[in-house]
């Protein structure tokens, strides 16, 4: 898998989002990614940070002057001695790491764990149901939300040709 992981081709599904992404900040907006990675690589973080750097996709880095920690609370911790060798939902500069949880379940424990609950999240996400589990965990804790739903990876898969088999999206990331 790691070898698969390395070869892959990261690319945009739309050559706007870096754009859009930084006008939405330069109007106030603070944006995050979120990753859902199938599958548990050490250091993927730094790895993906830098892939979307390369790609001018640039989110806000720090959350309470922080640019990485675990989306863990103390109690957990306390909990659960054997959290080093677990794959734990993480942030690391602006990219929300789900580790196979739920992407509203990480969303959720970001918020709770940096104690940052904005007033108003919009969401965009390729896949129906994330998005509505996303919209019933965000009205569940009182969060006003927009959600998209952005079709462009259909578009992708559509018109593949064999040389896009290798190619992976971003989509999950900038949802």
């Amino acid at each position: 898998l790691l070898n698969f992981y390395n070869k892959r081709q990261l690319r945009l599904i739309d050559s706007k989002w870096p754009d859009f992404i930084e006008d939405m900040q330069e109007k106030g907006a603070i944006i995050y990614g979120l990753s859902t990675p199938t599958f548990k690589i050490n250091n993927i973080q730094k790895k993906q940070y830098q892939e979307l750097r390369e790609l001018d996709v640039i989110f806000n880095k720090t959350v309470n002057n922080h640019e990485h920690f675990a989306l863990i609370n103390q109690e957990q911790t306390k909990k659960n001695k054997n959290l080093k060798n677990k794959w734990i939902p993480s942030f690391y500069k602006g990219i929300i790491f789900t580790a196979g949880e739920i992407n509203s379940r990480s969303i959720v424990n970001f918020m709770r764990v940096t104690n940052v609950v904005p007033s108003k999240v919009v969401v965009i996400a390729h896949d129906p149901i994330k998005l509505k589990l996303t919209e019933q965990a965000l009205k569940k804790i009182g969060v006003d939300y927009r959600s998209v739903l952005f079709n462009g990876l259909n578009n992708i898969k559509a018109s593949a040709t064999k040389k896009d088999i290798n190619a992976m999206t971003i989509q999950s990331t900038t949802s």
